[in-house]
């Protein structure tokens, strides 16, 4: 957003690893691909704290998996009716 210039892949892997808003962002969508539904105002805690669980064990994607796996959020989700 920034206007940031970069060649292939590895320098926008290095963009991106350093704006914390990817993390987050990621950690949202695999959240609301892993419960099945969208994430809210009510869900902000709980992704802030598997945010900074995931940065703490390293930033990748298996600590992000992990945190969101072993998240409340995901652990308590109810199963939508009619499914």
């Amino acid at each position: 957003p920034d206007g940031t210039t970069f060649r292939g892949p590895a320098a926008l892997g290095a963009i991106l690893a350093r704006d914390e808003r990817f993390l987050a962002c990621a950690t949202s969508q695999l959240a609301t691909y892993a419960v099945g539904r969208g994430m809210g105002d009510g869900d902000a805690d709980a992704l802030a704290a598997i945010t900074a669980a995931a940065t703490h064990d390293g930033g990748h994607l298996r600590a992000l998996l992990e945190s969101v796996v072993a998240s409340d959020t995901f652990r308590m989700r109810k199963p939508e009716e009619g499914r």
